[in-house]
């Protein structure tokens, strides 16, 4: 075979590969909003444990409860954000969203 098939070739199997592939890349602007939300859901936490424990957790106290639940909404809308500004730079860039499966 002459280089001009092996490049041909390899062209070909670069264009399977991109029509085959799945968009999966995360937009910047998720990491930096679910970045912003942890930096809030840590000063509101330090704001109810200085405040109102002196220091202290007590595991079955409604700081810690608080405290938790606003674990769990920082993840929650980490979450969300990541879906939706993703899905919207698929869309944008016309791209599938997803894993690839084997009979794609």
């Amino acid at each position: 075979m002459s280089n001009e098939d092996y490049l041909k070739d390899i062209s070909e199997i670069k264009n399977l590969m991109n029509k085959s592939s799945r968009f999966i890349s995360l937009s910047g602007l998720t990491g930096i909003l679910a970045g912003i939300y942890a930096l809030i859901g840590a000063a509101v936490t330090y704001y109810f444990v200085t405040t109102y424990s002196y220091g202290t957790l007590l595991l079955d106290g409604w700081v810690f409860k608080t405290i938790v639940f606003i674990l769990f909404m920082v993840a929650f809308l980490s979450i969300v954000t990541g879906i939706y500004l993703t899905t919207k730079k698929a869309k944008k860039m016309a791209k599938k969203f997803g894993i690839p499966h084997q009979d794609d």
